[in-house]
């Protein structure tokens, strides 16, 4: 359903990370859906990073926004040109980072402001925060545990539309991929616990390295992987090697490969005592991966307590590792447990975030249309 009067409508996307995430993902999956609905899209990204690489093969137009920082008003200023040179209708800031220039941006510009929250951390307490926060006409939050953080900060109820982030739910073609148990040298009966994300410090793989530990004692031959890169790397390969977890956990670094890495996981751990979403979540309940994880942020939106996983403590290794004993021990659950993450996985399509971020854009024109747009002071 479109609302706005103007056909299509023009949107400046801007992401001003350098590294592939699961914000990046979202934005492309959003992206390449609005060109097939016949929307106009630009690009603005860091020529050099990911991002831009990745959206190259998209039908839209690039252009280099590699701000110095939040304040950076040249950038603010340059992406104000581009939407008035483009006829933008809507600026969609995809990172907390972004949002900053983009506010700055929309000083200079009619063009509405659309900002997505990805994370549940709270709002930084300073000025600049809360002004670009509110510079903004509609902050998307990905999940609603996101919603209640924004609103123990003080942004307005009317101001937060809650849209899940998607998954490829179809894109499960292929079948076991057995190579890459073998390419990591794990051995073919091995049960493998597997978690995806970068390695920052509110992930915490550290209490899953912590539960692994106790998991060897009882079982010794379960593989724990670790997919990603990031800060901890070093400190997480010291840990490894202080408590002898060579041949139990095993990271893999950064990887373009991760289907076919969940595809060989027997359960998959979420450790994060922070999490927005967590769409590497979503992908192992497509590869009907049983999850154990924490309750924490937007986790609990996805997994099922006792349905599609287990949800237990943050920080917690004991219980962490006590559930995925469990899984590992019962083949039955395992199966139950996949089969259920599968069903409820088609709730989080691409295809519905999409459509739903298509709602925030069209209310947000129609808004306007009939008069009621914000007082930009």
């Amino acid at each position: 359903m479109r609302l706005c009067t103007k056909m299509p409508l023009t949107i400046l996307h801007v992401d001003t990370e350098k590294t592939w995430r699961g914000g990046e993902r979202q934005a492309y999956f959003l992206i390449r859906a609005l060109t097939r609905a016949q929307y106009v899209n630009i690009v603005a990204a860091p020529r050099s990073g990911e991002f831009a690489k990745r959206t190259a093969s998209l039908p839209c137009t690039h252009v280099d926004c590699d701000p110095w920082g939040e304040w950076d008003m040249i950038a603010g200023w340059k992406l104000s040109r581009i939407a008035a040179v483009h006829k933008v209708d809507i600026i969609h800031a995809h990172t907390a980072h972004a949002l900053g220039v983009c506010a700055l941006a929309s000083l200079f510009s009619s063009a509405r402001l659309v900002a997505s929250r990805r994370v549940d951390f709270h709002l930084k307490k300073h000025m600049f925060s809360s002004w670009k926060y509110g510079r903004a006409d509609m902050i998307i939050a990905i999940s609603n545990g996101i919603k209640n953080v924004l609103r123990e900060d003080n942004i307005p109820d009317d101001k937060i539309t809650v849209v899940h982030s998607g998954v490829e739910i179809d894109k499960r073609i292929k079948g076991v991929a057995p190579q890459s148990k073998q390419s990591l040298h794990i051995p073919d009966g091995a049960l493998v616990v597997g978690a995806v994300g970068a390695l920052a410090p509110h992930k915490d793989h550290l209490t899953l390295c912590k539960a692994a530990l106790m998991v060897r004692k009882k079982i010794p031959s379960v593989v724990f992987l670790i997919v990603g890169d990031g800060p901890l790397r070093d400190k997480l390969k010291c840990f490894i090697t202080q408590n002898q977890l060579e041949r139990t956990v095993i990271m893999t670094g950064f990887r373009n490969d991760v289907d076919d890495l969940i595809e060989i996981m027997d359960v998959y751990a979420v450790s994060s005592y922070l999490e927005g979403m967590g769409t590497a979540t979503l992908d192992a309940m497509v590869f009907k991966k049983p999850v154990v994880a924490t309750r924490t942020g937007g986790i609990p939106e996805i997994v099922a307590d006792n349905h599609s996983g287990y949800l237990v403590p943050p920080r917690d290794p004991q219980a962490l590792a006590e559930k995925i004993i469990d899984l590992v021990e019962q083949p039955d659950l395992r199966e139950r447990f996949g089969k259920n993450g599968f069903e409820r996985v088609h709730q989080f399509s691409v295809e519905a975030m999409a459509e739903k971020t298509m709602a925030v854009y069209a209310r947000i024109m129609h808004a306007q249309a009939a008069g009621e747009k914000h007082a930009h002071h």
